[in-house]
């Protein structure tokens, strides 16, 4: 599959660098949606079954952890692969994301670069449903 046939979600509730990620993905072929917390993240779960899931910790409402504790309860989104991009590296933060099911733990400042081949290294692995 190409990129321009994959899907990211994007959670991050800081409006900047939620539309820089959405804007390298953009560039990158990949069709991007966007939510600025857990709560609105799960209604566009609603309506659509994106290919990976970048998710940030500290949101307003529902932050990342609450949002996956949620979504894994959903059969259809609880295999949809989630990578979070977050300010918290703790090691408590790390395990209960790990604990969660998380593929992918990325602290950020993140390097673009680095963020791009993730993105491509998971959705090649994640076989299709």
């Amino acid at each position: 599959m190409t990129a321009a046939q994959q899907t990211v979600l994007v959670v991050e509730d800081t409006a900047n660098l939620r539309r820089l990620v959405a804007y390298l993905l953009d560039r990158a072929g990949y069709k991007v949606l966007q939510a600025e917390d857990g709560r609105q993240a799960i209604e566009v779960l609603k309506r659509h079954r994106p290919d990976l899931i970048l998710l940030d910790v500290r949101m307003p409402g529902m932050d990342g952890f609450t949002f996956l504790e949620v979504i894994r309860g959903y059969p259809s989104a609880a295999s949809i692969p989630v990578v979070m991009l977050t300010s918290l590296s703790g090691v408590r933060d790390l395990d209960r994301a790990m604990a969660l099911g998380v593929v992918d733990y990325l602290t950020k400042p993140v390097d673009p670069r680095t963020l791009l081949t993730k993105v491509k290294r998971i959705i090649e692995d994640t076989p299709s449903e």
